[in-house]
């Protein structure tokens, strides 16, 4: 009888194969077979998914997907590799054919250049065990709708349906810069939302746009879905310019959630930590996790150099003679940030340069994500950190969770 001994791990080419895989995923998760089958194999993410499978003797005992990604972090992308659908057989679990699956699968995406490994799981102490760590996700709900009071002064804007032919490059760049402030994944390429968007295919949605004396400076797509017995209008998209556009176009988001009879509305922009400010009086806003995302470093030194546009793009904000400098290290691994008149420079620091700041992954993951730095004690070097890893939003939809 084969053993874990025999076990053969690889990546599924064959398309029989992967819907074997799905099917096993299926099978131990409860989720639907035909569902699992059009995100991976025909969704608009498929061509970026690999398989990868373990077999004792003929039998496929364990699968998981992985899927090629980024994280936006103001206008760097960083290259990701997603784990999604880990799972094993459950009379084959506990000989770490999980684990080797997962260990055969950041291989791959090493391979291909990838940064960091992400996932979404409600079973954390695993992969706290294969070095992930815990970010959490808030998103908002706004309740009581129907004490909604409007806004005290009327404005000149005007909030209108979204037109493909002549809104398009507008909207896309009114996002870039509103998402300048953000981090967040990005499981669909930039190609595909421009395209989701000119198409706009779903007769649901709701995708309007703020107009102010014929500039666009705000954006919203949301739709009403069913959760159990409660109807909710869901943010999936939102961008703006300035806090009173972002207002505006939320109080346009609780006015229509009543309109289609909706208890509350659901979203995570504009910032969670911040809603309760730009709601209508009368309404009602509480917070809570929306996803166990959990992230884990796979190549430090490529990771920084990722964030050079990012740091480019801070660079307006230096004084034109700056020249200042600060090292960075997490896991042994050390970068040099350069400030100087012609730009910001990231290289591996040198053999005999002190790493001027020391920091665990634990504490690398909340300074890129949202600016939050960790304890510098009297580091004179806080300022200059606080510049590179500005205060942003860890935020992003839905639809980029797998």
């Amino acid at each position: 009888m084969p053993s874990s001994h025999d076990r053969r791990i690889h990546l599924a080419r064959d398309g029989q194969v992967v819907a074997q895989a799905l099917s096993l995923a299926a099978t131990v998760t409860g989720q639907d077979r035909e569902d699992l089958a059009h995100r991976y194999c025909a969704g608009p993410n498929s061509a970026q998914t690999k398989t990868f499978v373990a077999h004792v003797g003929r039998q496929m005992i364990s699968q998981l997907q992985l899927i090629a990604c980024e994280v936006r972090i103001g206008r760097a992308l960083l290259s990701g590799a997603g784990i999604a659908n880990l799972v094993t057989q459950s009379q084959k679990q506990g000989h770490g054919h999980g684990r080797n699956l997962v260990d055969a699968a950041l291989a791959e995406g090493l391979r291909e250049g990838r940064q960091f490994s992400f996932l979404f799981t409600k079973a954390q102490e695993i992969f706290s065990d294969l070095g992930y760590l815990s970010v959490p996700i808030k998103e908002y709900e706004i309740a009581d709708l129907e004490n909604s009071q409007g806004r005290e002064k009327e404005t000149a804007s005007e909030i209108r349906a979204f037109r493909a032919d002549t809104d398009l490059s507008t909207v896309a760049a009114l996002h870039g810069e509103y998402g300048a402030r953000f981090s967040g994944i990005l499981v669909r390429s930039l190609g595909w939302w421009a395209g989701m968007l000119k198409d706009k295919s779903d007769p649901r949605e709701d995708f309007v746009v703020l107009e102010t004396e014929g500039l666009i400076t705000g954006m919203v797509r949301a739709k009403c879905l069913q959760h159990g017995d409660q109807k909710a209008y869901e943010i999936h998209d939102f961008a703006a310019y300035d806090e009173a556009a972002e207002q505006e176009l939320l109080h346009w988001i609780v006015g229509r959630a009543q309109q289609v009879d909706a208890e509350l509305v659901k979203g995570r922009a504009p910032h969670p930590d911040r809603v309760s400010q730009l709601a209508p009086a009368g309404t009602r806003v509480s917070h809570s996790k929306a996803a166990d995302m959990m992230v884990k470093i796979l190549d430090f030194t490529s990771l920084i150099k990722a964030l050079s546009p990012e740091f480019d793009r801070l660079n307006t904000l230096f004084p034109p003679d700056e020249r200042a400098q600060v090292t960075v290290q997490v896991h042994g691994e050390a970068i040099t940030i350069k400030v100087r008149s012609n730009g910001v420079h990231v290289q591996e620091a040198s053999g005999s340069e002190p790493a001027t700041v020391r920091m665990s992954e634990s504490d690398f993951w909340p300074l890129i994500l949202e600016g939050r730095l960790p304890k510098l004690g009297g580091n004179n070097q806080r300022p200059l950190i606080e510049k590179l890893f500005p205060r942003r939003q860890l935020s992003y939809w839905p639809g980029d969770e797998f």
